[in-house]
């Protein structure tokens, strides 16, 4: 294949020439005795105008003393094989692209352990299904929950390190987002957040905007701004919560207007959006940084047709609770086993 069309997402490809050749193979082993091999040729054309060829047969090439030579040209793929009836594979056109349906939910009770939700898309870190047992399956009324796992920064693919763990889907405007969220006691992450509208992921991960609500349980401190990197505060305030302990975060933005609500209560509301505001974006879910964050019971509707009625899934529990509930213990290079009673 030539350089042009052999293009690498990272590294970048360094610069080379490729020219029409002879190609000898060689066979041996079991292979040695074949004499024979039936030959299909695709002509890959990028110039305008040109159409490609696909998996075009030839005539069946002879194997002399476990030797043949065969002509390459320059973006010409062959196929070799002791099948004679090999074809090119067919499809059904593929459905037309249409919005993510909604509402949606999950409680990631399907899943098995280790195993990762189908419409969430990590951009840093590791979300996983973890079991739940004693007093935490007491408290969610459900025996596992999603959570965030890496602790450590894992290696850096990107020009700047990404240093905030967060999963993504959709792609949508009005919506009201929701999640009951637990930062555990140990190895845990500073801050975890539930987020509408996220502009970018991958390497851009890090300069994101969107509207985020965040909890940071050291400080029973929250916030709501217009960034991932949280530069952008657009309000903040005190909410008892600490550790160990299930709270449902809702985001909702609708006709330009947003409210957020940590339980049952409205901690920040406004009838206008920053002006660097993204119109549409991804749902997310996330931490500050590397550490433990759980998350059950996500719900995703749109913002034109919200329920009557919260349907609330979690007992909570408040801070003066959290004694009594269990906390997370980091087990095993650091994967998490279970949750037991304090």
């Amino acid at each position: 294949m030539s350089h042009d069309h052999s293009e690498c997402i990272r590294p970048s490809l360094p610069p080379y020439t490729v020219k029409p050749q002879n190609v000898t193979i060689k066979l041996a082993g079991a292979f040695a005795s074949i004499t024979q091999l039936y030959y299909w040729k695709s002509v890959l054309s990028y110039k305008k105008g040109d159409s490609s060829t696909y998996f075009v047969k030839q005539s069946p090439l002879q194997v002399k003393s476990g030797q043949l030579t065969l002509f390459l040209d320059v973006d010409v793929v062959v196929t070799l094989s002791t099948v004679a009836t090999a074809t090119k594979g067919q499809r059904s056109q593929p459905p037309p692209s249409k919005p993510f349906p909604l509402p949606y939910s999950d409680n990631f009770q399907n899943l098995s352990v280790g195993q990762s939700p189908s419409f969430l898309t990590p951009q840093a870190g590791f979300f996983e299904a973890i079991k739940l047992s004693g007093g935490a399956s007491e408290v969610s009324a459900q025996p596992q929950a999603l959570c965030q796992v890496v602790t450590l920064a894992t290696l850096n693919w990107c020009p700047l390190r990404l240093t905030s763990p967060y999963t993504v889907m959709g792609n949508w405007s009005d919506i009201s987002v929701s999640a009951s969220v637990l930062v555990p006691s140990v190895n845990s992450t500073t801050g975890i957040f539930v987020a509408a509208r996220i502009d970018q992921g991958g390497c851009g991960a890090f300069q994101a905007k969107g509207l985020f609500l965040w909890l940071f349980p050291a400080s029973n401190q929250y916030a709501v701004t217009n960034d991932l990197a949280q530069t952008k505060k657009i309000k903040g305030g005190s909410f008892v919560y600490g550790y160990d302990a299930w709270v449902k975060l809702t985001l909702t933005l609708q006709s330009g207007k947003y409210t957020a609500k940590i339980g049952n209560q409205t901690v920040a509301n406004s009838e206008t959006l920053p002006g660097s505001m993204p119109s549409t974006g991804f749902a997310g879910l996330g931490s500050e940084n590397f550490g433990l964050a759980c998350f059950a019971n996500l719900s995703i509707s749109s913002a034109n047709s919200l329920p009557a009625k919260d349907d609330a899934q979690l007992k909570y529990k408040s801070a003066e609770q959290a004694a009594v509930v269990p906390m997370i213990r980091l087990v095993e290079a650091q994967r998490i086993d279970n949750f037991d009673h304090l």
